[in-house]
């Protein structure tokens, strides 16, 4: 009699196709078993797939020094050729900056003066001088631009008065601030509004130095 085969401990698992079939409601580690997609099996007339042809990439072009790229880089003009600077343009350029300088320093005065009107008689004077020293620049800038109009020649006075204008408009604003207090550094007041334009316009004017300097060598014959 033949000997019997052993049954397995085990129970056989079930074949991959039952196992797909079994839904999510099912116990069991098969329950989420996915299958992968059949390939399909290329056929002998078909032509192989191509993948889509990338756009090209943009090279990136250096910028030349003192051009954007693409262009040419401009020559630099010869020493002959290079216009000379006209005298009368600056001198209208360099009164126009003056003017706003006092205007901006008129201005501060008149808040200073208007905030400090209720208060005791020692104002008075302080106030007074900076008001004497302002409308002397104002009338010296004025004076200078009518004569500038009528003799282009006085252009050439032009940067003594800038000079001076800076000057007056520069200390008549820090000294309405220390009239006025602390209470002139407050955003909520224009006086700081005031300063910081004084501060910045002066530090675009040229350099008190170089203005004395060339004034000197002016009058030296230099």
């Amino acid at each position: 009699m033949a000997a019997r085969r052993p049954r397995p401990l085990l129970p056989r698992r079930r074949s991959a196709r039952l196992a797909g079939r079994r839904g999510p409601h099912r116990r069991g580690p098969a329950a989420h078993r996915t299958l992968p997609a059949p390939r399909r099996q290329p056929r002998t007339g078909d032509r192989p797939r191509r993948r889509p042809a990338r756009p090209a990439r943009r090279r990136r072009t250096r910028r030349p020094a003192g051009g954007r790229p693409g262009r040419h880089r401009r020559r630099p003009a010869a020493p002959g050729r290079r216009p000379a600077p006209d005298p009368v343009a600056a001198a209208w350029r360099q009164l126009a900056l003056a003017a706003i300088l006092l205007g901006t320093a008129r201005a501060a005065l008149d808040w200073s003066a208007a905030r400090l009107r209720d208060t005791a008689a020692a104002h008075r004077r302080p106030l007074g001088e900076l008001d004497a020293a302002l409308t002397g620049a104002e009338e010296l800038v004025h004076g200078l631009a009518a004569r500038t109009d009528a003799d282009p020649a006085a252009a050439t006075r032009a940067p003594a008065v800038q000079l001076l204008a800076a000057r007056t408009a520069g200390d008549t604003v820090q000294r309405a601030l220390t009239l006025t207090g602390s209470a002139g550094l407050d955003r909520r007041h224009p006086l700081e509004r005031h300063l910081r334009d004084t501060l910045s316009l002066r530090a675009q004017l040229p350099a008190e130095d170089a203005v004395l300097d060339a004034l000197g060598e002016a009058l030296l014959g230099g």
